[in-house]
């Protein structure tokens, strides 16, 4: 038996590739095999500077606080679920409450239309700041 050149484990004679890292084993193959390798490609990953850092650009949908008002102004605290899921489960329960007094929805649904425009405007923030525009990359 005789070894392989790669990997120094034995084979048996007459075989053409080694049984455990197989490589080619007859003579010259190995080299020939060396020398039609291609280099992998040069990585585009530079080097982060310490004490910095850049988050990558990532594009966040905007929320309009236009339809905001306008859909908590039709639908009340159903309207809020385009702006804020918690707000609105929140004004539901008030406003189902509210009912039973006239004047509770008169407070409830002008506070819907409120809180439904503000969410809007704080997500929209959110978003921006998250988004790296405001570490220079483009809108």
């Amino acid at each position: 038996m005789t070894t392989c050149s790669a990997c120094g484990n034995p084979f048996p004679e007459g075989a053409r590739f080694c049984n455990h890292c197989g490589r080619s084993v007859e003579p010259g193959a190995f080299i020939a095999a060396a020398s039609t390798r291609v280099p992998p490609p040069p990585y585009a990953y530079s080097a982060p500077v310490y004490g910095t850092v850049m988050p990558p650009y990532v594009y966040y949908p905007r929320k309009s606080v236009a339809a905001a008002i306008v859909l908590t102004i039709f639908f009340g605290p159903l309207g809020m679920f385009y702006s804020t899921t918690e707000g609105a489960l929140i004004m539901c329960v008030v406003t189902f409450f509210s009912m039973f007094t006239g004047i509770g929805l008169l407070i409830a649904w002008p506070a819907c239309v409120i809180w439904g425009a503000m969410a809007a405007e704080n997500y929209n923030a959110r978003m921006w700041y998250w988004s790296g525009a405001r570490a220079g990359y483009p809108a």
